[in-house]
């Protein structure tokens, strides 16, 4: 069973969809052809995957409708709902309150275990193609036409090889296990300590861990995300007969390019240098989606960076968002789409003059 809708975003042709997982009779497979449409088909590059909640009154929740108790149909969880809690003052008697829900982590075709398999890939499509961060080498799959959600796929595989994107797969998890609990009664102890109900208050309990590990990849494991990508996509475009010399070389650089000019929030002050033997500037006054043999150059100099304009930007809405948690950064993300915000990049020929002038900034 498929649920999904979809609508333009904002006047830069980004596309959102949501879907659900674990509705009845979903399986891996069926998940995943429905992240394959939107993304293969549709063409999103927004795709929020919401997990399934067993709300009262609804047919799902309803065992009269079902035939059998919910429990008898879905694994559920009992987690403390986003937002609805408070400490009150009743009758003199300081009292903790909360609501919950009852969210599906799986049913009889879809296993505990796969659930959760589903859920890393949704953070991978968190961080690799919300609002095309790495456009280049995605751009190059389409015209190949390969598939992006199966080289996602691959990128899965590569991830284990990553040290540190093994630790943020590890953390994801940890944390989205974290706020489920097996039996109501527990969920109702735990939210009876006022301790446990303060820190949800805070935001220390019950995160969004999509959005936190979203960010942490960024922050903590930058490097290793553009390498696990390269590995990915050169090992899929192999497999599929096209791996020729100049498309090895584009995604390599590509990469690399991809590196020196997105915005990194650990260092945005300093230009970065590299050389190239791609006009990655053309790729993407193209959309991305060339041949490699058709944009190759003879090797230039390219440095990136921010105007003074710019980074005076930069500072003024970090300031005004805050950078002190991952929650903080991750909306600052969000509400700025600061994945998007490329440096200015600038040619130079061999006796350092500006040759081409570039495209990118926090202004633009």
């Amino acid at each position: 069973m498929k649920d999904f809708r979809y609508e333009q975003i904002n006047e830069n042709q980004e596309f959102a969809t949501e879907l659900i997982l674990a509705l009845p009779g979903d399986t891996v497979e069926k998940h995943y052809a429905s992240l394959r449409d939107v993304l293969d088909v549709i063409g999103m590059n927004t795709i929020d995957v919401h997990q399934l909640t067993l709300l009262m009154g609804s047919e799902m929740a309803d065992a009269a409708v079902l035939g059998t108790r919910p429990q008898d149909q879905f694994e559920v969880r009992h987690r403390v709902q986003v937002g609805c809690l408070g400490i009150y003052n009743i009758l003199d008697e300081v009292v903790p309150c909360a609501e919950s829900e009852d969210v599906v982590v799986g049913n009889s075709t879809l296993s505990f275990e796969d659930y959760f398999e589903c859920r890393i890939v949704h953070l991978l499509l968190k961080i690799y193609i919300e609002r095309d961060p790495f456009n280049y080498t995605f751009g190059l799959i389409r015209k190949l036409k390969l598939s992006s959600f199966d080289l996602l796929l691959k990128v899965r595989e590569h991830w284990p090889k990553f040290e540190s994107l093994s630790k943020l797969t590890d953390s994801f998890i940890e944390g989205s296990k974290a706020p489920l609990f097996d039996d109501r009664d527990d969920l109702v102890l735990f939210v009876n300590n006022m301790e446990n109900l303060e820190k949800l208050a805070s935001g220390e309990y019950r995160e969004n861990e999509l959005l936190v590990h979203w960010v942490k990849a960024y922050i903590e494991c930058g490097t290793d995300l553009h390498l696990a990508l390269r590995d990915a996509a050169l090992s899929y475009i192999d497999s599929h007969g096209l791996l020729t010399e100049d498309v090895r070389e584009y995604v390599e650089q590509g990469i690399e390019f991809s590196r020196l000019t997105q915005f990194d929030l650990n260092n945005y002050s300093t230009a970065n240098e590299g050389e190239f033997s791609f006009d990655f500037l053309k790729a993407e006054q193209l959309g991305y989606e060339v041949d490699p043999e058709e944009i190759k150059v003879d090797r230039v100099t390219i440095t990136a960076s921010y105007s003074e304009g710019d980074l005076a930007i930069i500072q003024r809405i970090t300031d005004q968002w805050g950078t002190e948690t991952l929650l903080q950064i991750g909306r600052l993300f969000k509400q700025y789409n600061m994945l998007r915000m490329r440096r200015d990049v600038i040619e130079i020929d061999s006796g350092g003059r500006l040759t081409t002038p570039g495209v990118g900034g926090a202004s633009r």
